[in-house]
């Protein structure tokens, strides 16, 4: 069975992409495309307009939600690693004193 190594700092760095590229994004559209208009297209469009808004809004706490699970997953393997880590070095030292 292969070794697998993380690099931690790689990891958080690209969370940290991630949450600045989900927080920038904009969700809001124009709200007054019809104010003046009586055409039914602006009716239409103000309506897609509205659904994109939420489309995008649940998209952003999707990655918020996803960045979270990432984050606690490497916090996870950290702890897994020192403790794994930890217990090799006492075996080692069990293994020294016999």
């Amino acid at each position: 069975m292969g070794e697998i190594k993380f690099q931690y700092h790689d990891i958080e760095r690209v969370v940290k992409g991630m949450t600045g590229a989900s927080t920038s994004l904009d969700p809001s559209f124009p709200k007054d495309v019809v104010k003046n208009n009586q055409l039914d297209i602006t009716k239409k469009i103000e309506e897609i307009n509205k659904s994109l808004e939420q489309i995008m809004t649940n998209y952003q706490q999707l990655l918020a939600q996803n960045e979270a699970m990432v984050t606690s997953s490497v916090e996870a393997m950290k702890a897994t690693d020192e403790s794994l880590k930890t217990s090799m070095l006492l075996q080692g030292v069990a293994e020294v004193e016999k």
